[in-house]
This record gives C-alpha cells, structure tokens and sequence, in this order.
C-alpha cells in the first residue's frame, strides 16, 4: 500500500510539474529582476503562508485577472498581480527567495505576446479605415502605444517581420481627425500618453491625420494621409 500511495504521489508531483512549465513562464532573483512589486491597484490578491506554489497559482487561476504571481518560499507570500511585467524592459523587484510566475498568454496563432497584449500586422495593405475594421474582424483594435517599453517592442516586431524594401510605414489607431494637434486613440477622446516622432513631425496639418511607424525614419513616427495604402498593426488583450 506504502508502494501504491508513493507512485501516486509521484504521479500527482509530476502533473503540477507538468501544468506549471506548460501554463506558466519562471524567473528567479538570479535573472536581474529587480525593481518593485504591482501596487495595489494592480493587485489581484495578496496571501501569507501559502507555502505550496501549486495552491499560490491555483489562486491565480481562480481569480480571472490574475495575470501574474510573486511567490516567496520561505514566507509563505502569494501575490496575484493583474498585469505581466516585461521581463525585458521592465523590472519586476523579486525579493531574496522569491520567484516571479507569469502566465503565458493565450494569443492567437501567429500573433506576438508583449505584457498583456498580443500583436499581428495585417498582410494586406489598406486605408485607415478599412483597417480599423480588419483588426475588429480579428475583435482586436489598432495598436495604440501606451509607453516606450511597448514601442521598442513594436518597433522590434516590425524589424523582424517584415521586408523595409516592400513596406514603408505601418498604421497606428492614433488621429488627430477630431481635433487638429491633439492626437488621441481613434473614436475615443484618450489622448496619447507617449510619442516618439520623427525629426520636423508632425507635419502639413489636416492634409495628414493619421499616425504610422516610418522606416526611412527609423521607425520613428509620422503623421499621414489617412487615405494612404498602409499594413496596420493590430493589438488585442491577452
């Protein structure tokens, strides 16, 4: 019976094994995470002396906007967090002992996963709006960049996966349609919290609301004619 209840214990280590490494992406002090923890806005729960880092992910898993967890062996903490810090740009300020857990992200296939969202380029080239509405067929949204973290990542995205020869610039879901120089996230009254433009942009005034990624530039960012034939970049919640 002992024999019977080891190979059951085993069985059982080696499926929460399993789950963790398929549902979950690891990273230790060691891999120069420093940084802070989520503040308390972006906690989704917070939890001592739970020791057994299986039960700390299963409380992310049963709180729908845990996205993350810091887990902390010798104490016991478990802290569900409702964002992904990038493990690339971002510190995420692990304590001695702790680990940070990341869910992976549930993308579409051939999309890229940065922090909470994925990212796709459309293949065809169209006008603003006939791109609004390709990325709403995929019940995304065009990418409006948030902060320079998210843009070094488009920008690396764009890099890696197109040809510069063949397309020059890559739509946004910013304009300045409603408003000439203020430049929010298209049908919405948000208004950019970051930019990044290219030398002398924007430019031409109302000849040009619309704004894309500009290779001869860099990647930096121009303002457009909406009209123009252009791939757009496509964003969507992980």
């Amino acid at each position: 019976m002992e024999h019977i209840d080891n190979i059951a214990v085993y069985i059982l280590l080696t499926f929460i094994s399993f789950a963790i490494s398929e549902n979950w992406i690891m990273f230790q002090r060691n891999d120069s995470l420093d940084g802070k923890l989520c503040e308390d806005v972006d906690t989704a729960f917070s939890k001592i002396q739970i020791y057994d880092i299986s039960a700390c992910l299963l409380d992310c898993v049963n709180h729908s906007s845990c996205k993350s967890v810091f887990h902390t062996q010798t104490t016991g903490g478990c802290k569900g967090c409702t964002v992904r810090f990038s493990t690339s740009y971002q510190p995420t300020g692990l304590m001695d002992g702790s680990n940070y857990y990341q869910k992976k992200a549930d993308c579409p296939s051939d999309w890229s996963v940065f922090e909470n969202s994925c990212y796709f380029i459309t293949a065809e080239k169209t006008n603003f709006l006939n791109g609004l509405e390709m990325c709403r067929s995929f019940d995304a949204r065009p990418v409006i960049i948030d902060d320079e973290n998210e843009n070094n990542f488009v920008k690396e995205l764009i890099r890696s996966t197109t040809d510069q020869n063949n397309d020059t610039a890559f739509l946004t879901g910013f304009t300045d349609l409603l408003t000439e120089g203020t430049w929010v996230e298209y049908g919405t009254n948000n208004q950019m919290t970051f930019h990044d433009w290219g030398s002398g942009e924007p430019n031409l005034g109302t000849l040009e609301n619309c704004l894309a990624f500009f290779f001869p530039m860099d990647l930096k960012w121009v303002d457009i004619p909406c009209d123009w034939n252009l791939r757009m970049i496509c964003e969507i919640d992980a």
